[in-house]
């Protein structure tokens, strides 16, 4: 049940009758109250359809209005308000209040929307990031690749240059191992031939010696 109050804001006293609706319902139930001047009275009602007839003593005046109950309400009675302007500015006030949920929604809707894109769109950059991402890695890859080629290549080229330096060395202590074999050679033939030369020399030494002693021999007989 809802609370329904209703205040009167006039300086006389006015009566107010609540039915239910026929329109709707088929109940014989309602609801009648006095209310004095400046008083506030309250109504425990169900939600739904209303008829609501106000005694207007001020202006010797009956005023029947439709009323919808959908939620706790306070009604106001004065000379310059009615209860049927009262009602009237809390429709406005609703269809008010539900544009501008309305628009709000709207507003969440466009939010979300331009969330969604926002979103999509990164996913989107981020696709063509990570594919930069990865051509830019193939690349890097490539030139990996390439780079140890070159080096590889660069090593067996190393490795063969080294091999000709060894070989050419090679010759080159065979070169000298033959040159010194020639020179020991030469030096072995100058020796034998300085000792064939002294040998000689002794030779001739000892003839010329032995020829000195014959010689004197022969002098020492004459």
């Amino acid at each position: 049940m809802y609370s329904l109050k209703i205040m009167n804001q006039q300086e006389i006293f006015n009566h107010i009758n609540i039915t239910r609706d026929p329109v709707y319902y088929s109940s014989d139930y309602y609801w009648s109250e006095w209310i004095a001047p400046s008083e506030m009275i309250e109504f425990r009602l169900f939600p739904g359809y209303y008829k609501i007839n106000l005694t207007d003593n001020e202006g010797n005046s009956y005023s029947f209005y439709d009323y919808t109950l959908s939620g706790d309400a306070i009604l106001l009675i004065s000379s310059g308000n009615t209860l049927f302007q009262v009602i009237y500015n809390l429709a406005n006030v609703n269809t008010t209040i539900g544009n501008q949920i309305t628009n709000v929604e709207i507003n969440i809707t466009n939010q979300n929307s331009n969330i969604n894109n926002t979103i999509i769109n990164i996913e989107i950059n981020l696709s063509n990031i990570n594919s930069t991402l990865g051509s830019i890695l193939t690349n890097i890859e490539t030139s990996i690749s390439n780079i140890n080629s070159s080096i590889v290549s660069e090593i067996i080229s190393l490795g063969v240059s080294i091999t000709n330096i060894n070989t050419s060395i090679s010759n080159q202590i065979l070169t000298i191992s033959a040159d010194l074999t020639n020179i020991n050679t030469t030096i072995v033939n100058q020796i034998l031939s300085l000792g064939v030369d002294i040998t000689n020399i002794n030779t001739t030494i000892v003839n010329q010696i032995t020829a000195i002693g014959v010689n004197i021999t022969n002098m020492n007989s004459t």
